[in-house]
């Protein structure tokens, strides 16, 4: 039995090749984009995928979440202009921003995140959380949490419970009364991973 040996890691960047070496193993089909990096054609994009390659562009301390996670979860088809990043407000950590990427401070709770392929991403209940509570909730915001609710183990009753959870919190009865309307809507049914 012949055991292939993988030569490039899943996730190519520089300075693994140079960004010349990486444009031509694209136009070679050799390489697809994944954001910033590259993945070779034989890798199948999926979480982990998107996950690395969000973690070869921003600091070891950032955690993704909103907008970032929910293109690293496949519910957002292409990557944001701007990723979302937190650290956690404890932690006092900064870290460097960019035009690519907005940081903020947040308090997260045991069990809001989870590693996806080396990189801490809030998990779909933090996540829907988050959304719920956002001042601009839109129509895409809308079908993501509903997504976010038919592909993973989380629902509108676990999102309420986190919201009603934590006292004083800010953008609370604008959640609830948006979890209200979620509640009888029809679940989404077409995701990609």
């Amino acid at each position: 039995m012949c055991s292939v040996t993988r030569i490039l890691s899943d996730v190519l960047h520089e300075p693994q090749l140079s960004l010349a070496e990486l444009c031509a193993a694209r136009l070679d089909g050799e390489v697809y984009a994944v954001d910033e990096c590259y993945s070779p054609i034989d890798r199948v994009e999926d979480a982990q995928t998107r996950a690395q390659a969000l973690k070869a562009i921003v600091d070891d301390r950032a955690i993704a979440e909103r907008d970032s996670a929910l293109w690293i979860y496949g519910i957002r088809l292409d990557p944001p202009a701007r990723h979302t990043l937190c650290v956690p407000r404890e932690h006092r950590a900064t870290v460097a921003g960019s035009r690519r990427f907005v940081v903020r401070e947040t308090r997260l709770r045991s069990g809001d995140t989870r590693r996806v392929g080396g990189l801490l991403v809030t998990t779909p209940l933090r996540t829907a959380f988050d959304l719920v509570r956002e001042t601009t909730f839109d129509t895409a915001d809308r079908d993501a949490v509903v997504a976010l609710f038919a592909r993973f183990d989380v629902d509108v009753a676990a999102c309420r419970h986190a919201v009603q959870a934590i006292a004083n919190l800010p953008g609370r009865r604008a959640a609830l009364e948006r979890l209200d309307t979620l509640a009888g809507q029809p679940a989404l049914t077409r995701y990609t991973s």
